[in-house]
């Protein structure tokens, strides 16, 4: 038998066999490659068998499948097949929410400070009560301004980040002081919720947005600890990731590529982050916006006391 090229007889595809076949090694043939016959036509089997013939019968009437177009280097166009547009719901969540979420943020603040100039304040409810009000407070407050530091570091300077983080020990240190940052912010947060719910004098002057920026604050230090926890180093996806697309919006053009892509826990981060932002002006967070500087610089203030702090807190 010689080892040319098969030839294949004029008969009409597709051939009258639909069955699959592939090459086997038998005693008769001594350990070459043959091919047995599916069937007696001679349109499923080569006349010469050859490793150049290792195919398979194609089921009769399917039309051959059509391999993508690949974009070509050298013209200036792009297949129409190859350009995946966004989705519709990342369009909505990560190109349109950002815009109307700072829009509310920026009209109504400006608002309510030209208008209602004396509701820029914390309302703080401390006189009320201050030992529990103590760690509620102190430990919300230092958490989340480390945590606020480490995304507008990302943000900033990614590539400072990205340097810092080559290192594995630094970028663990990072992590786990993010971590564990996230997790004092939780727990003060947790003990201002208890705090308004079992102090009736506190959970009197506690109104409806209070409770609404409750939530959305919960929500958003769960997600963030979640995702530290599920899907780590951050820092570094942050600074690669979300910092372009963050500098997209800036300049009106979102970038949806590098959003797009992360998976669900990190997009409900985000969606929330935004919808604390457009709920800002109505809630008594507005008092981070005037903060009294003064204190940093002025003269220490003496207070004394006239009475018996005990006798007078006991009652």
């Amino acid at each position: 038998m010689s080892s040319g090229p098969a030839t294949w007889p004029t008969t009409p595809w597709p051939p009258p066999c639909r069955r699959s076949w592939t090459p086997s090694r038998n005693s008769r043939t001594r350990g070459r490659l043959s091919w047995p016959r599916c069937c007696s036509c001679w349109t499923c089997t080569p006349r010469v068998p050859s490793r150049r013939w290792e195919r398979r019968c194609r089921p009769a009437g399917r039309r051959p499948h059509r391999t993508s177009r690949r974009p070509n280097p050298t013209s200036g166009r792009v297949p129409r097949s190859t350009v995946r547009s966004p989705a519709m719901s990342d369009v909505l969540l990560f190109a349109i929410l950002p815009y109307l979420a700072m829009g509310i943020f920026f009209i109504m603040t400006i608002q309510r400070y030209r208008q209602r100039t004396f509701t820029y304040s914390s309302l703080s409810s401390q006189f009320l009560e201050n030992k529990k009000h103590f760690w509620g407070s102190v430990p919300f407050h230092y958490g989340i301004l480390f945590v606020l530091m480490l995304h507008l570091a990302g943000l900033f300077i990614p590539d400072v980040i990205l340097s810092w983080n080559a290192e594995p020990m630094r970028l663990f240190v990072t992590e786990a002081t993010g971590l564990a940052m996230a997790v004092i912010t939780l727990v003060g947060l947790v003990n201002i919720v208890l705090r308004r719910v079992q102090v009736t004098t506190a959970r009197t002057v506690t109104t409806t947005s209070d409770w609404i920026v409750y939530a959305l604050l919960a929500v958003q230090v769960i997600t963030g600890i979640g995702v530290a926890l599920f899907h780590g180093w951050g820092s570094s996806w942050f600074a690669t990731s979300l910092s372009p697309w963050l500098w997209s919006l800036l300049r009106l053009e979102p970038e949806l590529g590098g959003v797009a892509a992360l998976p669900w826990l990190v997009k409900a981060h985000i969606v929330n982050a935004w919808l604390v932002i457009g709920f800002f002006p109505f809630t008594r967070l507005v008092h981070v916006l005037v903060v009294p500087n003064p204190y940093l610089w002025r003269r220490t203030q003496v207070v004394v006391w006239n009475y018996d702090r005990k006798t007078i807190r006991s009652k």
